[in-house]
């Protein structure tokens, strides 16, 4: 439906780049939902064209997958990419 909103929250859970500096950096979510995005968020991971781990980030709602990659994690830190674990708890691209 065009121009709805879509409702969902992230959060950085855990930074490899800046010595946790980002951690509980979020998305405009209301600061109230942090615990629940932490608690019941699917798990992304932010990494880099050379493979490098930038980022942990769970993401809970109504969402694409690429919101904290681009809001967040590739203007600030030039991250390409979010993966995610599969079934068999192996990484991969989305």
């Amino acid at each position: 439906m065009p121009g709805r909103r879509r409702k969902y929250g992230w959060v950085i859970v855990r930074d490899f780049i800046d010595d946790g500096e980002k951690v509980g950096t979020m998305s405009s979510a209301s600061p109230f939902m942090e615990e629940e995005i932490r608690s019941k968020g699917e798990l992304f991971r932010i990494v880099d064209d050379d493979d490098e781990l930038y980022y942990h980030v769970k993401i809970l709602g109504d969402y694409m997958g690429f919101e904290p990659l681009d809001q967040f994690a590739m203007p600030y830190a030039g991250a390409t990419t979010m993966e995610y674990k599969d079934k068999q708890g192996d990484w991969r691209r989305l």
